[in-house]
């Protein structure tokens, strides 16, 4: 799992120390992340909060945003990472 935001490296550290997350967060402060998943915005926050769920082989499986509804995100991302476990992606 990886955490992608324009945030800085010191916020990420700040971020992972308060929540203790254990998963790597990367700084995208030109947006260029942002840009190849299409994830910006024209008004407001400058992405929208999506998940991917990507395949030991690069393959996107799944991909969603629930921004407002985390128990939805959640049970949704552990469905799709339960079907690639199984191999049933």
């Amino acid at each position: 799992m990886i955490g992608v935001s324009p945030d800085s490296l010191d916020s990420h550290a700040r971020f992972k120390a308060e929540l203790n997350i254990s998963f790597r967060l990367i700084s995208d402060p030109d947006s260029e992340i942002a840009s190849a998943y299409e994830t910006h915005r024209r008004i407001g926050p400058k992405t929208r909060r999506v998940t991917y769920v990507i395949d030991s082989n690069g393959v996107i499986v799944d991909a969603f945003q629930h921004e407002l509804r985390i128990r939805k995100n959640i049970a949704r991302t552990l469905t799709a990472l339960t079907a690639i476990a199984s191999g049933g992606q």
